[in-house]
């Protein structure tokens, strides 16, 4: 075997300065041999190494000296000369969480207090993500167990970690949507509601979201509605300002909904600042937001959604299936509650409607008998009074008949679509005044009081279905004296002004109020459905349908408008409603050269009146119309105009101070004004159709007679007869009333 030998020059100081030198040969054989079986050894080392994908580290306990291998640093993203070999750097890459336990960790396993070394913790990568790594190793110690030595492997294991927590994350997503499917199958209709806010409650708290809403997409009046949020402690609550949002705001998001898709939205920040969805958004704080539509087969009927108040968050894939998920769950209660209430209304209305075929038999029974009877006991009696009283009361049965065949009509042509609103000019203050005239009489023998009143500002003319306007006014009118036994009704007409319309469009608001029995708070509902009553006794006592209302409702609804019921149990009833109608023209109605006579002149009009409004009224109607008007407020002041100048027509109100129109005409034809004077047109004016005020008029010298307040076709057809003119010689269409008989 060959031998090495290592030469070493020394020179050693010597006498006189004098050096001596000389060479010692030193065996070094032995050196080389270890020398080289350490070389050899951390060859395989490095292959080692090399082999292995995990990264490996040796650490020098006594002096603090760490070796990091190349896979190690690699596995963090670095390059080998990115980090030192120090234990500094090892432990600045720790996660800040994780650094606690790792210390505690290997000082309990230096300790001997850990068997074996093996921990798993979070390390920085250098993209600044995280990356899970498993540390074993071993430690060498002396013959008192003091470790001077340890080393070891770091294993990357965020793979599997991830999908550990995938698992977890999954099974307690399952384990979530089990327990609020339970709840949902379980739950009592009457705890519906309180089972969803509960819901949202656990969601939003899984996922970390601040804010956790239910919106429902009402596509009849083309809004949506937040029906259900939970907020957690410090968010402001939404609900309620977001009710009735127009779906015009955000089109896009909509849109967006009834496709079926998603909208999330990471950072609102980001979006820009005209986006209608940030402008929406931004104002309620949020800062991330995800929401799903809520879809019953191929219809959207609202979303789900999740909102990011604190800070920005980033919903995953796991988070928007839980969001889908759960919102299949809230169409299937949805439906399931809609079922209930269908089945229920559906066993409501068939008890109503067998109700309503009792009540219209006796309703169409009771006046055919007394018809018949009445007609047979007509027919074998000879004397005439009775035989007028029988008629009388054949009359009376015939017109309840009538109303009820009209109401049944009616209905069958609504529930069927076939009601059609005509439109025509018309003067609105007739429409009221024919109304009222019906019931006038009747109401005074029952001992009430009929007011109907009309703001001034009411147009006079108007274009719509008048017909159906009375027929609204009459049921009302009806009704109101059905159930009032004492004290009166009072009909109010104004223009109401909160409503946006077109140019040429009113809403005409209309209140009938009554002093009768009233109804009770929870039966309110239940007066405008078909069929129904606020009580099934009162058919029995008051007679009617049960239809009346109910078309009411029908006919507002189609002129555009809406009606409610105020009412007191034992202090009467208010309805309120409103219509929207176009204003007419007088044109299309009234001849103005009725007005002008021969001699190319307008009409000169005393008007003796002592009623401001009634004055107001008047003078407008008869100034449109191009007449010139005089005002006296009480006979005596008439007197004196008539005096001093020619008037073609006197229009007198027969109850006024000082001198009422019955004196006050009495006096014009007896000549107190002057001979030319005595034949002047005198129309009367009152404010009620009753007969004897009507006959003590004409008695005292009036041409005419006229109800107030006073309406334009009704005024010019007095006019004209007044003037010595017949309305049938000259049937222009201008003045035939408009308006079809039903």
């Amino acid at each position: 075997m060959d031998r090495h030998f290592a030469i070493v020059d020394r020179i050693i100081p010597w006498k006189d300065g004098m050096d001596v030198r000389f060479e010692i040969a030193r065996d070094i054989t032995e050196n080389m041999k270890n020398r080289m079986e350490t070389e050899r050894i951390k060859e395989q080392y490095e292959l080692v190494i090399s082999g292995t994908n995990d990264g490996i580290w040796d650490w020098n306990i006594k002096t603090n000296e760490l070796f990091l291998s190349r896979r190690w640093k690699e596995m963090l993203g670095f390059d080998d000369h990115e980090i030192k070999n120090e234990f500094a750097s090892l432990m600045s890459l720790l996660h800040d969480d994780d650094v606690p336990g790792v210390q505690d960790y290997v000082q309990k396993y230096l300790k001997g207090e850990i068997e074996k070394f093996a921990i798993e913790f979070r390390m920085k990568h250098k993209n600044g993500s995280f990356v899970w790594i498993l540390a074993r190793g071993e430690a060498l110690r002396n013959e008192n167990g003091i470790p001077y030595r340890m080393a070891g492997s770091h294993s990357d294991i965020t793979e599997r970690k991830n999908a550990e927590e995938n698992l977890r994350s999954v099974s307690e997503m399952q384990a979530l949507l089990m327990q609020i499917a339970l709840d949902f199958i379980n739950v009592l209709e009457e705890d519906v509601d309180s089972a969803i806010h509960n819901s949202l409650r656990q969601l939003a708290s899984f996922v970390s979201a601040d804010r956790a809403y239910v919106f429902d997409y009402d596509w009849n009046n083309n809004v949506c509605n937040n029906t259900y949020e939970w907020c957690q402690e410090g968010i402001t609550p939404e609900i309620d300002n977001l009710q009735n949002i127009p779906n015009e705001s955000n089109r896009e998001w909509i849109e967006t909904h009834k496709l079926g898709q998603e909208i999330y939205i990471e950072d609102l920040s980001q979006m820009s600042p005209d986006d209608p969805s940030r402008k929406i958004l931004e104002p309620q704080g949020i800062k991330s937001l995800l929401t799903v539509p809520l879809m019953d087969r191929d219809k959207c009927i609202g979303f789900l959604g999740f909102d990011s108040v604190l800070a920005i968050h980033k919903y995953s894939d796991k988070e928007k299936t839980l969001l889908h998920i759960f919102g299949e769950m809230l169409v299937n209660i949805a439906n399931r509650k809609n079922l209930v209430m269908a089945k229920e209304e559906a066993l409501r209305a068939s008890r109503a409607k067998s109700d309503f075929l009792a009540i219209m038999s006796h309703e169409i029974r009771t006046p055919m008998n007394a018809i018949i009877g009445m007609t047979d006991l007509a027919l074998m009696s000879d004397d005439d009074i009775a035989r007028f009283e029988y008629l009388v009361i054949v009359k009376e049965s015939g017109i309840h008949l009538l109303q009820v065949i009209n109401d049944i009509l009616d209905f069958a042509k609504i529930e069927n679509g076939k009601l059609i609103l005509e439109e025509h000019h018309f003067p609105i203050r007739k429409t009221f005044q024919q109304a009222e005239r019906i019931y006038h009489l009747e109401c005074e023998k029952a001992g009430l009081s009929l007011s109907v009143s009309l703001d001034p500002d009411i147009p006079e003319i108007m274009y719509g279905d008048d017909l159906r306007i009375r027929q609204i006014i009459i049921n009302l009118i009806n009704n109101a004296i059905k159930f009032t036994e004492k004290g009166g009704i009072s009909v109010k007409a104004g223009i109401k002004r909160d409503i946006q319309l077109e140019d040429d469009e009113i809403a005409l608001e209309i209140t009938v109020a009554d002093t009768g029995c009233g109804i009770p708070l929870e039966k309110q509902d239940l007066i405008f459905t078909k069929f129904e009553q606020s009580d099934m006794s009162t058919a029995r006592k008051y007679g009617g349908t049960g239809l009346g209302l109910a078309i009411v409702k029908e006919l507002v609804t189609m002129m555009k408008g809406h009606i409610t019921v105020e009412s007191t149990l034992g202090a009467g009833c208010t309805f309120n409603l409103w219509l929207v109608i176009r204003k007419g023209s007088m044109e299309q109605i009234f001849d103005r050269k009725k007005f002008i006579p021969s001699m190319g002149k307008p009409l000169n009009i005393l008007l003796a009146e002592d009623n401001e409004v009634n004055i107001l009224l008047a003078t407008t109607v008869l100034e449109r119309l191009g007449c010139s008007v005089s005002v006296a407020r009480n006979g005596i002041e008439a007197l004196d105009f008539l005096k001093e100048k020619n008037f073609e027509i006197v229009l007198m109100d027969i109850k006024m101070p000082k001198m009422d129109g019955i004196e006050a005409t009495k006096q014009i034809r007896n000549g107190a004004c002057g001979q030319d004077k005595k034949d002047v047109c005198i129309i009367g004016l009152s404010a009620h159709a009753i007969s004897d005020i009507r006959d003590t008029g004409m008695e005292a010298g009036m041409n005419d007679y006229i109800t107030k307040p006073i309406d334009i076709l009704t005024l010019q057809e007095k006019i004209y007869h007044g003037m010595g003119k017949k309305l049938t010689d000259d049937p222009s269409p201008d003045l035939v009333s408009s308006g079809n008989n039903r």
